[in-house]
């Protein structure tokens, strides 16, 4: 296996090198038979989910808080969205075609 010098490897998988320098992270979401591929996330302010409608239907993704308020209109099939979380909390990520999918998301400092 070829050896990469460090400052490639960071680029390829993410890693910030260097003072002051930061880089979200993205965590990858599916959308199948009607739920999320997971039920709950932990993730970084700033950090993005990605969410992907990898089902036969449309879906709508939203959340309402007070501090954080998202909408993406209709999701169609095959369709990623990427959701910044800007704030520290909690919050929920709900479809308003289909109220049973919930994913939670908890945002740290």
């Amino acid at each position: 296996m070829p050896r990469l010098p460090l400052i490639c490897l960071a680029a390829a998988t993410g890693v910030a090198l260097g003072a002051g320098i930061a880089w979200a992270a993205t965590s990858q979401v599916t959308q199948r038979d009607r739920a999320f591929s997971t039920g709950a996330l932990s993730i970084r302010k700033g950090d993005v989910v990605q969410i992907s409608n990898a089902d036969t239907v449309v879906h709508h993704i939203y959340v309402e808080s007070a501090a954080f308020n998202y909408d993406s209109g209709e999701q169609p099939v095959g369709r990623t969205l990427d959701v910044a979380f800007p704030l520290p909390g909690t919050f929920d990520v709900l479809c308003a075609i289909h109220p049973r999918m919930k994913l939670v998301v908890t945002v740290a400092e």
